[in-house]
């Protein structure tokens, strides 16, 4: 399912230059009821479910309670960043909250310690309060940063479109980054360890990226020197090739030149430099008095690479494909271990496959070797 971020995104959009998506296209991130068949999990689910081994006494189960973990009324309804704790036991008390039961009646709730179903289709007066995902797939668009704030240049960031009342008032957070002028997959995560597991460099997750680079690309030479390790001033990492289009059409390589030359470098901070102070994209392949056609094209000649690594080093990528002779014009991530980009439109996200938590949870249940 695509959503479209409802707080935010025109902002965004009018900063960076994205055109929004028609409305009816995409439902809302925050607003719209979630695919009853999705499966997700909180960190609370994982802490102290209710076990009938510890408790002393079996409670009845209401009428069509009889799957999922079942947790306190004033519990679920914090965990799907409602409001304080305070705030959820008035709601309850006022008999205000009430759910679905499986076969379809109606049921209010009448106190704070009822328990009730941690996937219940929840609601308050007339809204329906969503679960908090285990994670939420977002396209992230270039020159967007991924934090959730930027104090220090006003630059449009993450936050801009992940600030509905729900989720922020949880721990919904973006696991890892994307450079500022790198677009693509960003997973959003509400819990801890499974963001630890996908981040750290010994679990060994796979990510994918499409390069444009510079200059036509010999397949076996580089080839071998990602499979002996190319050293960057972060250390030595190694790449697999997945696939090589060596050079590309030359009406894509004048987009991409005209998109650099928009943004320019005015963006770029101390940390997006390279060794020698420069920044990593490549130095504008001609100049406006060069009159000499064929050498402008050789010097325009680009070639799209696609690979796979498993660290996360500060713009590791880049750093790899020049000093292998090839510096990167345009970048997108497009898959993170078992989850993929697809054909998910700039700036929206969607929710992750049966599949795909399956894969997530998977993760958050495999133990650590001693």
């Amino acid at each position: 399912m695509i959503r479209q971020p409802q707080v935010g995104l025109s902002t965004v959009s009018s900063l960076i230059g994205l055109v929004p998506l028609p409305q009816q296209q995409h439902r809302s991130l925050y607003a719209s009821t979630r695919d009853e068949n999705a499966e997700t999990e909180s960190d609370d689910n994982r802490q102290t479910p209710t076990d009938a081994t510890t408790d002393k006494k079996k409670k009845k189960k209401s009428p069509g309670m009889s799957t999922g973990t079942l947790l306190r009324a004033d519990r679920v309804l914090g965990n799907r960043g409602f409001g304080s704790r305070k705030i959820c036991h008035a709601i309850l008390r006022q008999r205000r909250a009430w759910i679905y039961q499986e076969d379809g009646t109606k049921k209010i709730l009448a106190s704070p310690s009822e328990k009730i179903p941690l996937d219940a289709k929840l609601f308050v007066d007339k809204e329906e309060i969503p679960e908090i995902p285990l994670l939420l797939v977002y396209h992230k668009p270039k020159y967007l940063l991924s934090q959730m704030d930027d104090d220090d240049l006003n630059r449009p960031h993450l936050g801009m479109v992940l600030s509905d009342y729900h989720y922020a008032q949880k721990d919904v957070h973006p696991v890892g980054r994307l450079d500022y002028d790198t677009s693509g997959l960003i997973l959003f995560s509400s819990n801890g360890q499974l963001t630890q597991r996908l981040l750290h460099p010994n679990g060994k997750t796979e990510k994918e990226y499409t390069a444009v680079v510079q200059g036509i690309v010999d397949p076996e030479r580089l080839e071998r020197k990602f499979k002996a390790g190319v050293e960057t001033k972060e250390g030595v990492h190694t790449a697999q090739i997945l696939g090589i289009e060596s050079p590309i059409a030359p009406e894509e390589v004048m987009q991409i030149v005209q998109d650099v030359q928009h943004h320019g470098s005015d963006h770029y901070m101390e940390e997006d430099k390279d060794d020698e102070g420069g920044i990593l994209y490549p130095t504008m392949p001609y100049g406006e008095d060069d009159d000499d056609d064929e050498e402008q094209e050789m010097e325009l000649c680009m070639s799209r690479i696609r690979l796979v690594v498993t660290e996360g080093k500060h713009r590791m990528v880049r750093r790899m494909l020049a000093n292998c002779g090839h510096p990167v014009w345009a970048l997108r991530r497009d898959r993170i271990g078992n989850i993929s980009l697809g054909d998910l439109p700039e700036g929206c996200f969607r929710d992750i496959t049966e599949d795909e938590t399956t894969w997530a949870q998977g993760l958050i249940s495999t133990k650590k070797k001693p």
